[in-house]
């Protein structure tokens, strides 16, 4: 089976809407990736609607104001964060919370109507906030989670992702503890891609704006298999893996395509196929 990157060319007149991954897409946490900026302007030009879709635990409002200070221009009503679905579940249940991890950015809970205590014999729930950035110490927070799993808490994960990029590191995200979680048998609800709800938002926000859209004329770009092009399949939308990120790392990709049939090998590329490969902007 040979794999063969592809364009932006062959693929922008393709569709009307246009999905982004933050991190590893867009940008790697500090600047903005190359093409990036010019992309996103390109396509907005030609009256494509762009919009991010993120696993960030941060809202909307600050990652548009990090996106500009990067000269990415995406507005906060064209951004749909896993942190803003996470505060609208906590606003509607409430509730006592005790948080593993550190509050980034301390903007995740505040002003909601919660009490975050400060022992899980208080706590009706968890929630997972943790950065991790040295494999050895995935497992600091077990004796925690093995209490929470005691009282039989449901855990609430704002941010499904395993590992993200951080300029040219890479460190594990709330998603690895909560999977460290779920293998002690505790509960854990996950917030943001791949499940539906946030890319119901978006399509939803993109219905508004262009009468007559279908899911065909939506796609997503993103830099891992299990979140970004899952969930794009699983909605219906077509799918473009940006080797920019995750995946790429995974292949030790540089500026070329060398080692691109390794793709092939990875059993998530069977399991969820990508309709388009792109080694970068």
């Amino acid at each position: 089976m040979s794999i063969q990157p592809h364009t932006l060319e062959e693929i922008t007149p393709n569709y009307k809407v246009f999905l982004f991954d933050i991190w590893g897409v867009l940008h790697n946490g500090i600047h903005a990736l190359p093409g990036a900026i010019e992309i996103v302007d390109s396509l907005q030009d030609q009256g494509k609607l762009v919009l991010a879709v993120s696993n960030s635990m941060r809202d909307s409002v600050f990652l548009s104001n990090h996106f500009k200070s990067m000269g990415i221009k995406i507005a906060p009503e064209f951004i749909f964060s896993s942190g803003d679905t996470c505060r609208e579940y906590l606003n509607e249940h409430g509730g006592t919370i005790f948080q593993i991890g550190t509050d980034y950015g301390g903007d995740l809970l505040q002003g909601l109507d919660i009490e975050v205590v400060d022992s899980i014999e208080k706590a009706q729930s968890i929630i997972l906030t943790t950065y991790i950035y040295d494999i050895e110490n995935l497992g600091k927070y077990d004796d925690l989670l093995k209490q929470a799993v005691k009282r039989d808490l449901l855990a609430l994960c704002p941010n499904p992702d395993i590992m993200a990029m951080h300029g040219d590191k890479y460190h594990y995200c709330p998603g690895a503890i909560a999977k460290r979680y779920e293998d002690m048998d505790g509960r854990t609800i996950y917030f943001g891609k791949p499940y539906k709800p946030i890319f119901e938002s978006a399509y939803r926000h993109a219905c508004d704006l262009i009468p007559g859209l279908q899911k065909s004329d939506v796609i997503m770009f993103g830099d891992t298999l299990e979140t970004d092009i899952r969930g794009a399949n699983e909605m219906g939308f077509d799918s473009a893996l940006m080797l920019t990120g995750i995946v790429g790392k995974t292949l030790n990709l540089k500026d070329d395509a060398a080692n691109l049939a390794g793709i092939i090998e990875l059993d998530e590329f069977h399991k969820f196929p990508p309709n388009w490969i792109l080694v970068g902007f």
